[in-house]
């Protein structure tokens, strides 16, 4: 029973600090930019994603879950035929949103 425990723990220990999100090949040169970045760009849409900020009771490092924030963002600018997001909120519970825009 102890071993099964222990098991468990790092088990849950172990998700928690990896990143299930990848950019899509595509979409790597999806530039994140700020407002300053966007004018003078069309705005294609805007979008909101989620990932899991916690695994069981264990909260997921903050920094792993933004870059996953940032990947399905991007991952779903390239969806929209955009080439540059804009984060619209910070990244809160496992959420944020972004703008998307054609800039090219």
């Amino acid at each position: 029973m102890k071993k099964l425990l222990v098991l468990i723990i790092a088990a849950t220990l172990a998700g928690t600090a990896c990143t299930w999100v990848k950019v899509e090949d595509d979409a790597e040169d999806i530039v994140v930019g700020t407002m300053a970045n966007v004018r003078g760009c069309e705005k294609l849409s805007e979008t909101n994603v989620r990932v899991a900020d916690k695994v069981g009771p264990v909260a997921r490092s903050r920094d792993k879950v933004s870059q996953e924030l940032l990947n399905l963002g991007r991952n779903e600018a390239l969806r929209m035929g955009a080439d540059t997001i804009v984060p619209t909120s910070e990244p809160k519970d496992g959420r944020q949103s972004f703008a998307m825009y054609q800039c090219k």
